[in-house]
């Protein structure tokens, strides 16, 4: 009798592990997307990168929600790239750094949006270099993740999630 319970125990131990098993490997199958590193630019590195006159495509991103004004932002990238998001983003055609810098001022002159605040302007890397910027403000937050299942290895497809992070009144 003893080793009649003992079967019956490995097997109950069995199941569960091979279920957890198979779990770990379909989850480790299905990851289909990686977030890419971005990296916060001061003032001296934006005015000294070469993107700053240089042009790129550009996409004018609002996020709704938060306080009564909107936010914007931009986001930049290298020809050979796509991004797909799901959020209210309008393509700017081309624009360099400092054009997106300065259209993002005009729009707080003309918005008298005094609680939207300077942008930071960040890197967007991938394997090591540079591929894009983005240039939000304080109370956005944005993230950029590289679709890895993709046909075509040659093609860059980025997914871009933002939303306006400040708390409504």
């Amino acid at each position: 009798m003893s080793g009649f319970g003992q079967t019956k125990g490995m097997n109950s131990l069995v199941i569960p592990l091979a279920f957890l098993a198979a779990l770990l490997l379909i989850s480790g199958c299905a990851t289909t997307s990686v977030l890419l590193d971005t990296k916060v630019l001061s003032p001296a590195e934006v005015s000294s990168v070469e993107a700053a006159k240089q042009k790129f495509n550009a996409l004018r991103i609002e996020p709704h929600g938060g306080k009564g004004n909107d936010l914007i932002g931009y986001v930049l990238y290298r020809d050979g790239v796509d991004i797909r998001t799901d959020g209210d983003a309008r393509s700017r055609g081309k624009l360099t750094l400092n054009e997106a810098c300065a259209e993002y001022e005009r729009y707080l002159r003309l918005e008298y949006m005094s609680n939207q605040s300077r942008a930071f302007i960040s890197e967007i890397v991938r394997e090591g270099s540079a591929i894009g910027y983005t240039l939000i403000p304080e109370g956005m937050d944005i993230d950029l993740w590289e679709d890895i299942s993709k046909k075509d290895p040659s093609k860059i497809i980025l997914i871009l999630y933002f939303e306006d992070i400040r708390i409504a009144d």
